[in-house]
């Protein structure tokens, strides 16, 4: 009992007040392994278009693939190249209302690649390439781009990390300005707010780079981290993290109060194995490319949140 009311004020003390919620239902589990339609080898971003298609960086198989709303296969594009259009090392993606997908080559450092941020339409149509691989810090050029967001304004956020810099662009690729921050992928909100998930937690920005808050220690509890990779936003404002290293989500207001975590390694259902992407619908349905599984889980919507818990919840978010 002393234990047991020692580790309830030590999670008083550590996390902002927030009502907590039991994980959400997992729905489906899309995808196997392999290089055809629908498999997947290391997934690791995923963007959502207004109409509710999942777009998924099939990373070891070069390529974007493209699925509907219930997992059915649309279409796919891309192959490992020295051309502009080629799709070598995809990581982090989004798309805006203009039917623009946007990729961001990660761990491309050869010059001739012309790495930086791709640019597609949504049905695979090259546009553009934004900037080239580049050890000098100069504005629109990138070091290993891991992740990108689109916020509501159309501006595009993209995190180099090689660079330890957040980079931001008009949707044409025209550079706007640049802040500090050594990163992993990036999600922006409704309010403009800019979320960044790093290696021991997350970074709340303005949208010109000012420092609101952040949250997160090195550890395997509630609100700490291990390498985390994915962030995303939901329409009420909550922040979901993909912490790979742990094998599992969690999830948090915008202002870093806990809200709840799910997952474990394994390959069962509801497990996962060093996830990296993660995106929300409209709907609330949470998508999580279980890169090292290689599929996608999808997972319902928050549950109505509760301050109460039990104490066989509270053990079980600690091991």
């Amino acid at each position: 009992m002393k234990r047991s009311l020692f580790l309830l004020a030590v999670l008083g003390a550590l996390l902002p007040a927030a009502a907590w919620c039991q994980p959400p239902a997992l729905l489906a589990i899309w995808g196997s392994t392999g290089d055809r339609p629908g498999q997947f080898i290391h997934p690791t971003g995923l963007a959502l278009d207004p109409s509710g298609d999942l777009y998924v960086a099939d990373l070891v198989n070069h390529r974007i693939q493209v699925l509907t709303s219930s997992g059915a296969f649309v279409t796919q594009w891309g192959s490992t190249g020295l051309d502009p259009w080629s799709i070598t090392g995809p990581q982090g993606i989004a798309t805006d209302f203009y039917g623009h997908l946007f990729i961001a080559e990660w761990m491309v450092h050869v010059p001739e690649l012309q790495t930086g941020l791709q640019v597609f339409t949504t049905n695979g149509v090259y546009i553009a390439n934004w900037g080239t691989s580049s050890y000098v810090p100069a504005p629109g050029v990138f070091n290993s781009p891991f992740g990108v967001a689109v916020g509501p304004d159309g501006h595009v956020y993209v995190t180099d990390t090689g660079l330890a810099r957040i980079q931001v662009f008009t949707n044409d690729g025209t550079y706007l300005t640049q802040w500090s921050v050594k990163g992993g992928d990036v999600a922006v909100d409704g309010s403009n707010n800019v979320f960044v998930a790093t290696g021991g937690g997350v970074w709340k920005f303005s949208t010109s780079g000012t420092p609101l808050t952040s949250w997160g220690s090195a550890g395997t509890g509630p609100g700490q981290f291990n390498s985390p990779c994915g962030v995303a936003v939901d329409a009420t404002g909550n922040v979901y993290v993909a912490d790979t290293e742990n094998n599992r989500v969690q999830v948090f207001t915008g202002d870093g109060a806990f809200v709840t975590a799910w997952g474990s390694y394994g390959s069962e259902p509801g497990q996962l194995y060093r996830p990296m992407g993660i995106a929300v619908g409209s709907d609330g349905r949470v998508f999580v490319a279980d890169t090292y599984n290689n599929r996608i889980q999808v997972f319902g919507s928050l549950p109505v949140p509760t301050k109460s818990t039990s104490w066989g919840r509270i053990k079980a978010l600690y091991r």
